[in-house]
């Protein structure tokens, strides 16, 4: 917005300097203040786009983190029977297939994570608390292919290997 002339002494408000332009300096600062306008929205859509970019980076980074955490929790404390590879053992279920014993909907497995079964799984509820038992869920569901959130499967497995004591 140019400045209007004015004497000393004078106070000039933006509504005078309008009314003293003409009509093609007042569509010439239309243009301005709309193309102004412009490159700002388009700078923020660009910063907005770069932190997207940066968040999917570090989402996968952060869920490949979590799976091979709970891959270790799986092998150190359940692969003893349920084998390293989640196919079972003799006496022991198969947490690969679609036959589950105690049922295989995430409710149904975090019950058995959280209390154990009949003498022969631990309740591991006190050791991974609340959400770790979501967690672990999760990545038994994704052993078997069932859908599951897979940044929590990737968490449930760094539990599972460390905390599923069989």
């Amino acid at each position: 917005l140019r400045e209007a002339p004015a004497r000393a002494g004078d106070t000039v408000k933006a509504g005078q300097v309008l009314a003293r332009m003409d009509d093609r300096e007042l569509q010439l600062e239309k243009v301005r203040w709309e193309t102004e306008l412009e490159m700002a929205q388009r700078k923020e859509r660009e910063a907005m786009a770069q932190a997207d970019r940066v968040n999917q980076r570090l989402s996968a980074a952060q869920a490949n983190q979590a799976m091979k955490t709970g891959q270790k929790l799986f092998l150190n404390s359940c692969a003893q029977c349920h084998a390293s590879d989640g196919g079972g053992s003799r006496g022991f279920p198969n947490l690969t297939d679609k036959d589950w014993l105690w049922g295989g909907t995430p409710e149904a497995i975090v019950a058995s994570i959280t209390n154990g079964r009949m003498g022969v799984m631990p309740p591991f509820g006190p050791v991974v608390g609340e959400q770790g038992a979501k967690d672990v869920a999760a990545y038994v569901m994704s052993l078997s292919g069932q859908p599951n959130d897979a940044a929590r499967a990737a968490k449930g497995a760094e539990v599972f290997k460390t905390a599923c004591v069989a």
